[in-house]
């Protein structure tokens, strides 16, 4: 499944998982429209993958459903859905499938004029407000891609009356900056999301509602080369850099019972044919929680390599990947003292995984 242009403008909405609803299999776990998800193919959590241009998001989304997956849906220009071998490119453990949005800022967007693309617009269930301009700017071989993007929402209404405190304060800002050459092109991009949203009070949760502030600031480098190399014609370099914080706060206090921060570096290696895709990925995370909060600082290092290959034959087309990955995941072990921890437990792991998939594909008229 594929949606971009006029089949995307006619379904969007401002999260992905209401933006997705009318499609097949897509199913919605919601806590108040900000913090909806999608459900694929009834798998949800790390069951499957939700990415941005290929590269996970680097929230805690998939850890609870009222963290907000941190994606702007003003500048999402693609949304692909994704099963069967070529999941294995992103992850291991993709069951359900990949989720997939393009953004404006790709820079493959490469335009030979200035042009800017202004959107704004209005809902009256929450009594919410958006806009966002997308600038793109070419200076000979090069390019400056701007964007900026803000929503505020109240809290939503329902058929039984509004739902309390699930207001909404979202602002998006990314600057990319592209040079480009003959058969490829270097690009930088800097960014900053935060959002300011309330969860409603739940009895299984927290009983007077919760108040979360998020800030995610990122840093991306893309190299993309064509090359000539046996049956491979591209050749990508990426890194991106992700810190992600978000506090959350009871009963209106002025001071936070939990904050959690997550700071993630990936490095990705690929090359690619027409047909196949060897790769290989690099991804480090430390994870360190405060407040009410029971898991101690954490660092983890995953280590992956990966191939996919696509063969036709008569009138169907043979799917099949590989995917190997190390993950060792080491907490801090010095001064332990939770309630609800053995402290014996507390240790160093390593695991590793292999996964692989084949499949056939056949497209009916």
């Amino acid at each position: 499944i594929s949606l971009s242009g006029q089949a995307l403008s006619d379904n969007l909405t401002g999260n992905i998982a209401t933006t997705l609803s009318s499609q097949p299999n897509i199913g919605v776990n919601s806590f108040g429209t900000v913090t909806s998800k999608p459900v694929l193919r009834g798998y949800s959590g790390d069951r499957f993958l939700l990415t941005k241009d290929g590269s996970k998001t680097g929230d805690l989304s998939q850890s609870s459903i009222d963290h907000v997956i941190t994606l702007d849906m003003n500048e999402v220009n693609q949304i692909e859905i994704i099963r069967g071998p070529k999941t294995l490119m992103y992850g291991s453990n993709a069951i359900g499938g990949v989720i997939n949005t393009g953004l404006n800022t790709d820079p493959r967007l490469r335009v030979d004029k200035f042009i800017s693309k202004f959107l704004f617009g209005g809902e009256s269930f929450n009594s919410g407000l958006y806009g966002n301009a997308n600038l793109y700017v070419p200076i000979k071989n090069s390019q400056i891609n701007v964007l900026i993007s803000n929503r505020d929402t109240g809290s939503q209404s329902s058929p039984i009356g509004k739902l309390d405190n699930t207001y909404s304060k979202t602002f998006n800002s990314k600057l990319g900056f592209t040079k480009y050459n003959e058969g490829g092109y270097v690009n930088f991009i800097i960014g900053n999301f935060s959002i300011d949203y309330g969860i409603p009070p739940s009895l299984e949760g927290h009983i007077n509602g919760v108040d979360i502030e998020l800030v995610k600031n990122t840093f991306q480098i893309n190299y993309h080369q064509h090359i000539s190399l046996y049956n491979f014609n591209q050749f990508d370099i990426r890194y991106d850099f992700v810190d992600y914080e978000h506090k959350e706060f009871e009963n209106n206090l002025d001071y936070f019972s939990v904050a959690l921060s997550k700071k993630t570096h990936n490095f990705k290696l690929e090359v690619e044919s027409n047909s196949s895709v060897i790769g290989s990925e690099l991804n480090y995370k430390q994870f360190s929680p405060s407040g009410f909060y029971w898991t101690p600082p954490t660092d983890e290092l995953n280590l992956s390599l990966y191939g996919f290959t696509q063969i036709e034959f008569d009138n169907f087309d043979f799917l099949s990947s590989i995917r190997f990955e190390h993950l060792s995941i080491k907490p801090n072990q010095n001064n332990i003292n939770f309630s609800n921890l053995d402290n014996e437990q507390i240790k160093n792991r390593n695991f590793k995984y292999l996964s692989s998939s084949v499949g056939l594909k056949k497209v009916i008229d």
